[in-house]
């Protein structure tokens, strides 16, 4: 089974790239700040690691408008390792496939506009909804 779960911030605005062709899709790809409060390196600080992470399609544009810097976030999804070459070397890379994604924090936090209003509905209207 290949399932990971963290908890962390954003540390800058994701990067967002669509790919080309008839049906563009949408890639979004950012680092997670997760914090490891089981380890000090001293008073008051405590072990960070940076943890690269994507997403594709839909995830990926919700990403696009919803999530900025400093967004403290609930991931899960799949670890994958790639490599590529590099001046003749091998270079292997590890980061977190994104499937669902949680806002934590705040609603202040968010950078996406919210809205908790309700939209009245007029007096008389009840007789034509169809469910009471």
């Amino acid at each position: 089974m290949n399932k990971v779960i963290l908890k962390g911030r954003t540390t800058k605005i994701p990067e967002i790239r669509y790919s080309e062709g008839k049906e563009p899709v949408c890639y979004a790809r950012f680092t997670l700040a997760v914090e490891d409060r089981s380890w000090k390196l001293e008073e008051g600080k405590f072990h960070v690691d940076y943890i690269s992470c994507y997403a594709m399609g839909k995830l990926a544009e919700l990403i696009e408008k919803s999530v900025g810097k400093g967004q403290e976030l609930l991931l899960a999804g799949k670890w994958r390792t790639s490599s590529y070459e590099k001046d003749g070397k091998t270079v292997y890379t590890q980061s977190m496939f994104l499937q669902e994604m949680e806002y934590c924090g705040k609603k202040a936090d968010s950078p996406a506009p919210y809205d908790d209003s309700f939209m009245n509905i007029p007096e008389g209207l009840d007789d034509e909804l169809p469910f009471k």
